[in-house]
């Protein structure tokens, strides 16, 4: 299925558009259907062995995909790394790394094959003449792809997908997050990501063009085409989009928005609403799970805790500190057992022991399941102990966030004084202070943090606080 993809839409229908990269610029599926075959040939020429893990760090998002595709046809495994992420010696150690194709040239130190892929590569393949793609060689259960899973630590967990773990994943995608729609879809998930690699495999699987907006000028005039029915993009993401938006910008018809990757705050679902659409949808998931739940948004005060629908053929545990199941409507550890559920970390056997145990996923995920529906409500390693009690951040992030103004908001614990004990924190982004009834009166019936102004949050590619780093940022404006 996935090897073919790009292959069978060239022959069903070789002019139709496949990408999109902001508004002037499309590749077709026949030409990119060629270019692959180009990029295979190149890719031969290097002398990679199959089998051979390969990080792939591009900018590029044609030049990536181009890779991918061509990688699978000679039987490389593509290690998929953000541009963001400075790839050290020990680093590509950890990965088994045979060899490095980057946008960026190699840094000092690192002693391995790189190949610098830089705006000149383009040019380059196209000088190649396309050659016959070999007869598939990989087997079901060969090792296809690796996806880089951090959560917040910052620290890599290699989730590993063989050939047949890869279609059922694109099918799941097809059965779930398919709007039904017929038009372009924009991602903005890195597609480093879970939804940055499957989504657009569910994107021209229909024959739908993929399209990825540049920073300049914007998603403002690929939306005021006309073309444009879906979008899928964390909370984040959609905050900087409509901020780009023109003010005389008038709300399309027909789009379908789907986030998920982080909590959505009142103001700014308001905000996709007024400027957006009013077909908002929330899915929840994982690297190693794949979809896990998926609806429309309908509670607009419940929001930032993604309620949704369960999705089905997955069996969900939510458990307690023992181990034991808690009560139908108590908040636990979220665990998950599927044929979409990966067996494993490669190379982290300790983290694989932690968290796959059983037969049986423990997300590290906190959250609740009520007739059918699953609210998560943030992460274990999150919970902020004080003085005997366990708050969870989101409670007091949705209390922030509800307030006008507030565009972003993150709660830590922060020990200000040795000698004093962990206070609880918000930080949050305003262009004006919280005046302090304000912040007594949203806070009168649960216990009241201290807040600090910021300028951002920080969050990763995929929309998740990062609150250590939010607390170091937070230290030095308390004092």
């Amino acid at each position: 299925m996935f090897e073919s993809i790009i292959s069978n839409q060239a022959r069903m229908a070789p002019d139709a558009v496949a990408m999109r990269i902001g508004p002037k610029v499309a590749y077709t599926f026949g030409q990119m259907e060629e270019d692959v075959r180009r990029v295979t040939a190149w890719l031969r020429r290097q002398h990679i062995a199959p089998g051979s893990r390969v990080v792939v760090q591009l900018t590029n998002p044609y030049h990536h995909w181009l890779l991918m595709f061509a990688a699978e046809a000679i039987g490389l495994v593509p290690i998929l790394a953000s541009p963001l992420t400075a790839l050290t010696s020990d680093m590509l150690t950890y990965f088994e790394a045979a060899s490095v194709l980057a946008s960026s040239p190699k840094p000092d130190g690192v002693d391995l094959d790189w190949h610098h892929l830089d705006g000149r590569w383009g040019p380059t393949f196209r000088m190649i003449s396309a050659e016959p793609l070999p007869a598939r060689g990989r087997a079901d259960n060969d090792l296809s792809l690796v996806l880089l899973s951090s959560g917040t630590t910052g620290l890599f967990k290699q989730v590993g997908f063989d050939r047949a773990m890869i279609d059922r994943r694109i099918r799941q995608f097809l059965s779930v997050l398919d709007d039904g729609t017929a038009g372009n879809a924009m991602v903005l998930l890195p597609f480093q990501s879970l939804g940055g690699f499957f989504y657009p495999m569910m994107v021209w699987s229909r024959g739908r063009t993929l399209t990825i907006p540049l920073s300049e000028p914007g998603i403002t005039p690929l939306l005021a085409s006309g073309t444009l029915t879906s979008i899928l993009a964390a909370p984040s993401q959609l905050a900087e989009a409509i901020v780009g938006l023109d003010p005389l910008f008038a709300r399309p018809t027909g789009l379908v928005v789907t986030t998920g990757g982080g909590p959505i705050s009142p103001t700014l679902t308001q905000e996709i609403y007024d400027r957006l659409t009013l077909d908002l949808r929330v899915a929840y998931g994982s690297t190693e799970c794949g979809v896990l739940s998926y609806g429309p948004v309908s509670d607009v005060d419940a929001i930032g805790q993604s309620p949704a629908p369960l999705v089905p053929d997955l069996e969900l545990a939510v458990i307690g500190d023992d181990g034991d199941p808690v009560s139908t409507g108590d908040i636990g550890e979220l665990c998950f057992r599927g044929e979409n559920i990966v067996a494993g970390y490669l190379g982290d056997p300790v983290q694989t022991a932690r968290s796959f145990r059983n037969g049986w996923y423990h997300s590290g995920d906190l959250g609740r399941y009520v007739d059918g529906v699953l609210t998560v409500e943030g992460r274990v390693e999150d919970v902020i102990a004080i003085g005997g009690t366990r708050y969870m951040p989101a409670a007091f992030e949705h209390v922030i966030m509800a307030l006008p103004g507030v565009r972003d908001a993150g709660a830590f614990g922060l020990q200000v004084n040795t000698r004093l004990g962990v206070d609880l924190y918000v930080a949050y982004v305003s262009d004006q202070e919280i005046p302090t009834p304000v912040v007594a009166a949203a806070f009168a019936t649960t216990t009241l943090p201290k807040l600090v102004r910021v300028k951002e949050i920080p969050r990763n590619s995929m929309g998740k606080i990062e609150r250590n780093l939010l607390a170091k940022r937070a230290a030095i404006l308390v004092g």
